[in-house]
């Protein structure tokens, strides 16, 4: 889903004759950024072993850490990147 919202934004940001270069440079950039993510994931739980905490009665292990880590930068990115779309995308 959100590399379809990501092609939706290219098009409508990019110049009609710019397009085709445009999705020829995010289509494999990315596919080796999810590459690359699932093998820091991987690196980051081999890190993370045994780690186990307990917050406010519920129990983080290292794959629940990286899960909330990852869902806070995402939120991050989506309110960073909220700013200056608005009014810009129809």
């Amino acid at each position: 889903m959100t590399e379809a919202i990501m092609i939706s934004l290219i098009l409508q940001v990019s110049p009609q004759n710019f397009v085709g270069r445009a999705l020829a440079v995010f289509t494999p950039t990315y596919g080796l950024a999810l590459v690359l993510s699932t093998a820091l994931a991987g690196y980051l739980d081999t890190l993370l072993h045994g780690f186990h905490a307990i917050l406010l009665s519920v129990a983080f292990a290292s794959i629940d850490t990286i899960f909330v880590a990852t869902g806070i930068i995402a939120i991050v990115e989506g309110l960073y990147a909220m700013v200056p779309l608005r009014g810009q995308i129809t």
